[in-house]
């Protein structure tokens, strides 16, 4: 059971995408910008004393499902791009033009909006959860647990927007490449 409801590798394939592509290590920054600065905004929030309010936890809870839907949908639309890449890699191989090396960086490319994409439904179904938490028991925690959780919204819904910018600047790309792909003789 642990094996079909484990979301560590979605997580760790996610952490992944965050490295440079020459050396394969970790980019700081990235890591700096995707994990620490929703961490500051979050504290910050919550250090202010702006606490979820039920207003903000309906309009949060709406907006996290309709991206969820719209994420996996988009994960459908990938999901077809590389099981057509794979025949389009099958016919290269009869002896069509492109060479193997623009196929290898498209396909990594792939892999990694794939790897995006499934992070962002799954932070965004976290952060859902995290508001039903809240609107079931709001009056049954201390201030200073209702803080903390909502610190911990802030900082996931932090990580989702920047996944979800980096999910829609990736697929840009790689449609801006396809369509450039598409129009040359």
């Amino acid at each position: 059971m642990g094996g079909r409801f484990n979301p560590s590798v979605i997580f760790v394939d996610h952490l992944e995408t965050l490295r440079d592509f020459d050396t394969k290590r970790y980019n700081r920054v990235a890591l700096a910008i995707f994990f620490g600065l929703p961490l500051l905004v979050g504290a910050a929030l919550a250090g202010a004393g702006i606490v979820l309010t039920e207003g903000m936890v309906g309009i949060l809870t709406t907006s996290m499902s309709i991206f969820a839907g719209l994420l996996f949908n988009l994960l459908m639309i990938v999901y077809d791009i590389i099981r057509k890449a794979g025949e389009t890699d099958t016919r290269r191989q009869t002896g069509e033009t492109e060479d193997g090396e623009s196929a290898k960086l498209r396909n990594q490319y792939l892999r990694e909006i794939f790897a995006n994409i499934s992070f962002g439904v799954l932070a965004s179904v976290f952060v859902v959860i995290l508001l039903l938490l809240w609107l079931v028991v709001p009056g049954r925690f201390p201030q200073i647990v209702r803080v903390v959780l909502s610190a911990v919204v802030y900082y996931s819904t932090g990580i989702f927007l920047l996944t979800f910018f980096m999910v829609l600047r990736r697929v840009h790309i790689l449609l801006s490449r396809e369509f450039t792909t598409a129009a040359s003789p």
